[in-house]
């Protein structure tokens, strides 16, 4: 079984989605909404975009220890980042 599930992406990557560049823009929350629906903001901070297969961290109202992140993960990962989102 050797198949990915999810990685995650932190603020010393160079990471970009659908040509938009991620951690150096304080307009990505907005420019990545234009290519899926966000879930609202968890209480833990992050904001999931199921079509994506994404997972952001940091990029709301609400700050998480490692200031911001990315997490892509597969579609069979959904409940768990559904659930993620109310721990």
């Amino acid at each position: 079984n050797k198949e990915l599930v999810d990685i995650t992406f932190t603020l010393n990557v160079d990471l970009w989605i659908n040509n938009i560049e991620v951690f150096n823009n304080d307009n990505f929350l907005n420019e990545i909404s234009k290519f899926d629906n966000p879930t609202p903001e968890g209480k833990n901070g992050y904001i999931n975009f199921y079509g994506l297969g994404i997972s952001i961290g940091g990029f709301g109202k609400k700050k998480i220890p490692e200031k911001k992140l990315v997490s892509a993960f597969s579609e069979n990962q959904i409940k768990f980042y559904e659930f993620f989102l109310k721990v």
